[in-house]
């Protein structure tokens, strides 16, 4: 077997990557340096804020949606115990759920000679845009 020959590796030149010192001169960093580093911080730390504020709104749009199903869930099974009674019209509910308002309807459907309830409750709370509905067919015993 034939020996490799072994090619000098040529040294690095460090000289330009060293930061150049004058006489009696402290080394540091640079204002300038100073300032971008200060701004890719500040940057960063906006936009985990952001994201946490985001979470947060999420975070009360959730409660609110679970919030109202269950109001509405409460409302129907009074409507369903009772039917033909008088819950249908609209209001507020008792505390502490006395931010959400409901509506509820009940229409009488005769088919086939089926006689059917036709129930629709809607809850909203006063400061949000956001409406929520249900609606179900219950069968009406005669």
């Amino acid at each position: 077997m034939k020996p490799r020959s072994v090619v000098p590796m040529r040294e690095f030149d460090t000289t330009a990557l060293q930061r150049t010192r004058e006489p009696g001169g402290r080394a540091g960093f640079t204002l300038v340096e100073l300032l971008v580093t200060l701004i890719i911080l500040s940057t960063g730390i906006v936009l985990v804020l952001q994201a946490f504020e985001t979470s947060a709104i999420a975070l009360s749009e959730s409660r609110d949606a679970m919030r109202a199903d269950w109001l509405i869930r409460q409302k129907l099974a009074a409507m369903t115990a009772d039917p033909g009674g008088d819950e249908a019209g609209g209001g507020s509910f008792p505390p502490p759920y006395n931010a959400y308002q409901w509506r509820a309807s009940r229409h009488a459907i005769d088919r086939n000679g089926y006689s059917l309830e036709h129930l629709t409750v809607s809850v909203w709370r006063q400061d949000s845009k956001a409406i929520y509905a249900e609606s179900t067919l219950v069968r009406k015993e005669d």
